[in-house]
């Protein structure tokens, strides 16, 4: 992206949730966001520790314990982080400037602080409370708020906040967000929840991972390596890349792929919890890294899948799709991207299909899709969603 020159330049924090998870699309909303406010004019560095208030210590020492004391989760625990290294650490520590506020307590270093004047929450579902602590994603820890530059971008509540805020959390992140200089939310729906919760208003904008070009993530693809199964007979394989395993979902897609004469190359697989499977191969367990992930969707003839950001990448890859909707994960923000795109016919609910998924499957991988228009619309959002961030930095 070309950098451009701002009348102030701001030495920017961004908080989201934790990128020690094994979650692309954690990463790339990380990756991009740090990208376009660099193109920007301004210096960026994400945040990539965990704010632990003193009511959630003692649930995450008992979770400590439990490891400690039980050889099987400690083995389970050890396992994960060595499949999801490649994911969770390497890419960070390889692509992000980063820092730790929070030390390993959970509590804010304070002179971490120091330097920077600008604050930028998001993406991902920063305010949900099942998912992390609301109040440090609204910068409750920060001794100065008045005189710096608070923003969310692209934030998200994952789901009806009414279901999930106890009414002392409203009050508590009322006042919080009421200091906010600009508030961007990710799902159109949050708008009317940012208005009902906190009394503002709230600007709907586009995934960070939707502000680059597809060109941007040519860097990031490699080819060295892809799934096991990638092979086709010919034509590119459909690519699957379910994060909740469903073995009705992954029947269906096979049925189709045979049908169409093409391989079903898998994009995640489970993690073994014991060591002698793991040591027979570990490397066939590993789960890929981001840079093939990409190349695994940029090179299949099909997406099908329920995640978002494996939707986001089969529209920027000009990709058929069929999206799978979790409403236990979020579901607005499908409907938010996919119905400003006119693309909600490529959504497909589990509740309302029944046992004619793989007729409804076959449906939808073979609607054809004007990219074109797709694209411009893409691109209008872009440049309203850009317009809003350069507008909150300024």
């Amino acid at each position: 992206m070309n950098r451009e020159k701002p009348a102030t330049s701001r030495n920017v924090l961004v908080r989201t949730l934790p990128l020690s998870h094994a979650n692309y699309g954690g990463a790339l909303q990380a990756f991009a966001l740090q990208r376009v406010i660099r193109s920007l004019g301004h210096s960026v560095t994400t945040d990539t520790s965990t704010a632990r208030p003193p009511r959630r210590l003692a649930g995450d020492a008992a979770h400590a314990a439990v490891r400690l004391l039980r050889p099987s989760r400690r083995r389970a625990h050890r396992i994960h982080q060595l499949a999801t290294r490649p994911l969770a650490v390497d890419f960070v520590n390889e692509r992000l400037e980063t820092t730790e506020i929070f030390g390993k307590l959970g509590r804010p270093r304070r002179s971490r602080l120091k330097g920077f004047d600008a604050f930028v929450v998001g993406s991902d579902q920063v305010w949900r409370p099942r998912y992390g602590d609301v109040e440090s994603f609204l910068f409750d820890f920060l001794p100065n708020r008045t005189s710096a530059t608070i923003v969310s971008y692209a934030a998200s509540f994952g789901s009806d906040p009414t279901a999930e805020f106890s009414p002392a959390l409203r009050h508590e992140t009322r006042d919080l967000a009421r200091e906010f200089d600009a508030i961007g939310v990710r799902e159109q729906s949050a708008v009317a929840h940012v208005a009902s919760l906190w009394g503002r208003d709230a600007t709907w904008t586009l995934d960070p991972t939707l502000l680059l070009h597809p060109q941007d993530y040519e860097a990031l693809q490699a080819s060295a390596r892809g799934p096991e199964n990638s092979a086709s007979l010919g034509e590119p394989p459909l690519a699957l890349y379910v994060l909740d395993a469903s073995p009705s979902l992954q029947e269906a897609a096979r049925r189709y792929a045979e049908v169409n004469e093409v391989a079903v190359s898998e994009l995640l697989k489970p993690v073994p919890t014991d060591w002698r499977t793991y040591r027979e191969d570990p490397a066939s367990h590993e789960m890929l890294a981001i840079g093939e992930w990409l190349s695994a969707l940029h090179n299949a003839s099909r997406v099908v899948t329920d995640s978002y950001h494996g939707t986001i990448f089969a529209l920027r890859f000009h990709r058929p799709f069929a999206t799978i909707i979790n409403r236990t994960r979020g579901a607005d923000r499908f409907e938010s991207l996919l119905g400003a795109l006119e693309l909600t016919d490529h959504l497909l609910d589990p509740a309302y299909i029944g046992e004619d998924l793989e007729s409804s499957l076959a449906a939808v991988l073979d609607k054809p899709v004007d990219w074109s228009a797709v694209d411009t619309k893409l691109g209008t959002l872009r440049e309203d969603s850009l317009k809003f961030l350069r507008d909150a930095l300024a």
